[in-house]
């Protein structure tokens, strides 16, 4: 290859940019070298900048054999799937020199002819073989059976034909399936398997034969999705998605003011949304709201909205992803798929729970403002929560977890039986009352349950009314030890059983439990304890959390986070004022900014958040946008940050809140709400935005830095439409076939 034809890749790269390697394949430069080798003009070789823009360079390059050849190659390598391609993307990736000419349109249009490739609707996809060619490949027995299914014929009335059994028509149906080729046909196949989708839907749909629709599901079937969910499906065309529109459509019932498709689920889920998104409801009785509303609409002698049985019916239903399974064979509404679930297992930090059974209420009870957040009642909501949307939040398998009958989940390895032992041991000598509640407390079982369940493991130690264990004791050295060791008022129990067992050997580590701990003059809690001059935990807590005029949650033990006491208490002190929050698990005291600003008090903090809520008209806000609509902020007259506002505001009872991008969303009302819900607001103005004119709302008007993988993934988890060529959100996915 000769200098000058370098000279020219550096310059088309300049020009063009790398084109994923486009310009440094062999054929290019090939290309490039014959080009150059007939310039005789040395200033047009010094000057291949200036001579590419040239009419002259782009005839000789696109005119090259070599260069047709490599746009033949490279379009082969992005587009080796039987699944339809946006063909569009080539125009991103190919430099324009090549898509805007008249080589790019014969080179597509020369491999569509050598049936290599096949085009719809802007849409490429490979071409295969169809399904006439392929029975008509197989031998005898198997394209009989194969083709009397496909003309419409069950099992059984095959085998007539064919003088055998059904079941042996099944066997060489599923041999001809074992050894079949890809067909054109199955690129149908991905709906098939995700959705559940009748014969008349999906020929109405995809507008194709039956015989495609019987071919598709001559195997098993296990497609369990909404049709509606075709909607919001990345995979959905243009025409796959408005067909899909027009067939729901034609096929609803009107229930309350919404025209409902006429499918078990969709159906279902309106009526849950109408009857129980406020109040929970018995499976029972909602199965008779489903059964009248197929009644007043004639649609009791339609199969395809039955249910075979009432239990079949709540079985279908307490798996779906658009209700919580409650107490009692009860539910309750709740949009799963609304939910910023990654962030929730964040907050959770599951990871602090390990080879341990715990229940779900003690999630609960450690994160109550979470909890609140997300809109959970209680344990049993957040068990089902967490055990549906475990495929989304583990689907690595980070967290060795089993969940088992609600509200039960067990981390690691985890023995019951040593689990309640070893709390017994903890804080014997107790009663049974006693101990079910520290059991509760420390695992978030309920009382009731363990003690009608877990009291079979250590029964041996119950005697009159109460628990005892042989523990053994410290003799004088070891008394000493503990006695000079202990200055502090608290401690975690761990911390003391290894302070001593380093200091006397792990065999002596038994010494340190519940017995000895309370002759040292320690209260014992279930994993901490506490000075007996304290009347209780919340005391302690209460006088550490204001001991100081300046808490920094960061510089404490982060264990405390997991106490549920701890947690307790400081929502309190939240709640009350006593403690507000001037930056992100910052506190200042009330009395230290009353100190210095004497005229401010608990009432005209909570009047100042009212006004600010007042003084927005739209739903959802942040004080970062309030300040740019012209609101006056306090922190800015105090020199501290805006979270000091945000969270006067969130202690109010007139909005829900939602931490997302770095600071807190607020919404009117009193229904939880999501990220996603606050991106839907923001485009209902627009419609549609660039992903750079939503960053930049979002930063510059409301203070919300959401890294771009977790927005575009809120996004696509909504109704919201992402398009990854245009990088632009709009709306929903019909405005985005509008636009395009």
């Amino acid at each position: 290859m000769t200098d000058e034809a370098d000279l020219f890749v550096t310059a088309l790269k300049n020009r063009y940019g790398t084109c994923e390697g486009f310009f440094d394949s062999v054929n290019i430069r090939a290309a490039l070298n014959q080009i150059s080798s007939v310039l005789s003009n040395a200033d047009i070789k010094n000057n291949p900048e200036d001579y590419i823009e040239k009419v002259e360079f782009e005839k000789s390059f696109l005119s090259n054999e070599n260069v047709k050849d490599e746009v033949i190659q490279f379009i082969k390598s992005k587009f080796n799937s039987v699944e339809w391609s946006d063909i569009r993307s080539l125009k991103i990736i190919l430099p324009s020199i090549i898509t805007g000419s008249v080589l790019f349109k014969q080179v597509i249009n020369e491999l569509c002819e050598d049936d290599y490739f096949e085009i719809q609707d802007n849409m490429i996809r490979l071409k295969y073989i169809g399904i006439d060619d392929w029975v008509n490949s197989l031998q005898d027995n198997d394209r009989e059976a194969v083709t009397y299914r496909l003309e419409g014929l069950t099992l059984e009335a095959a085998g007539n034909r064919m003088g055998v059994t059904g079941d042996c028509v099944r066997q060489l149906i599923e041999g001809a399936l074992d050894n079949k080729p890809r067909l054109r046909e199955d690129a149908y196949a991905y709906w098939i398997d995700n959705y559940e989708i009748n014969q008349e839907a999906f020929i109405y749909i995809f507008g194709v034969s039956d015989r495609i629709y019987r071919y598709l599901t001559l195997g098993e079937v296990a497609g369990n999705k909404d049709i509606e969910e075709i909607l919001s499906d990345p995979a959905a065309t243009k025409d796959i998605y408005l067909r899909t529109k027009e067939y729901l459509v034609k096929e609803s019932i009107l229930i309350g003011e919404t025209y409902v498709p006429k499918y078990r689920n969709l159906i279902c889920r309106q009526l849950a949304k109408m009857y129980c998104s406020e109040n929970e409801m018995s499976y029972s009785e909602f199965y008779k709201i489903y059964n009248r509303t197929l009644e007043d609409n004639n649609l009791t002698d339609d199969e395809r909205l039955s249910y075979p049985s009432e239990r079949a019916f709540e079985v279908r239903l307490a798996d779906s992803f658009y209700v919580l399974n409650r107490y009692g064979r009860k539910f309750r509404y709740y949009d799963i798929k609304k939910q910023d679930i990654s962030n929730l297992i964040w907050s959770l930090h599951l990871d602090q729970f390990k080879n341990v059974e715990i229940g779900a209420f003690k999630l609960f009870e450690d994160n109550k403002y979470l909890m609140e957040e997300y809109g959970i009642i209680d344990g049993y909501e957040l068990h089902n929560l967490l055990k549906k949307t475990e495929n989304i939040w583990n689907a690595e398998g980070t967290y060795q977890v089993d969940f088992g009958r609600t509200p039960f989940i067990v981390f690691g390895d985890a023995s019951r039986e040593k689990q309640v032992r070893n709390l017994l041991y903890q804080v014997a000598p107790v009663s049974a009352e006693e101990f079910d509640k520290l059991y509760e407390d420390e695992y978030g079982v309920l009382s009731t349950t363990v003690a009608a369940n877990f009291h079979k493991y250590i029964d041996e130690f119950y005697h009159n009314g109460m628990f005892e264990t042989d523990q053994p004791l410290l003799n004088e050295k070891e008394v000493s030890f503990m006695l000079g060791y202990l200055s502090e008022d608290f401690y975690f129990t761990e911390d003391v059983q290894k302070c001593f067992s380093d200091e006397f050997g792990e065999h002596r580590k038994e010494c340190i439990n519940a017995r000895t701990l309370k002759q040292l003059g320690y209260d014992v809690y279930s994993n901490y304890i506490l000075k007996n001059s304290y009347s209780s935990a919340r005391e302690y807590f209460e006088f550490v959390l204001t001991s100081r005029d300046l808490i920094d949650l960061d510089a404490m033990d982060s264990r405390l986070y997991y106490v549920q006491m701890f947690n307790t208490t400081l929502n309190m002190l939240r709640q009350s004022l006593d403690l507000i929050e001037y930056e992100d698990r910052q506190f200042i005291k009330f009395t230290r900014i009353q100190k210095i600003y004497p005229d401010i008090t608990k009432e005209r903090l909570r009047r100042y958040a009212d006004e600010l809520i007042s003084a927005i008209d739209d739903a959802f806000f942040t004080v970062e946008s309030a300040e740019h609509k012209g609101f006056d902020l306090m922190s800015a007259k105090l020199g501290v940050s805006k979270w000091f506002d945000a969270s006067l505001v969130r202690t109010s009872d007139k909005v829900r809140f939602a931490r997302s991008g770095g600071t807190l969303i607020f919404c009117k009302g009193e229904a939880p709400f999501t990220t996603a819900d606050f991106i839907h607001f923001l485009l209902e103005k627009k419609e549609m935005l660039d992903y750079y004119e939503l960053d930049s709302i979002l930063r510059d008007e409301y203070g919300i830095n959401i890294e771009r993988n977790n927005l575009i993934y809120l996004i696509k988890g909504s109704d919201m439409y992402y398009d990854d060529i245009l990088d632009r959100i709009y709306l929903s996915k019909e405005l985005y076939y509008e636009d395009i």
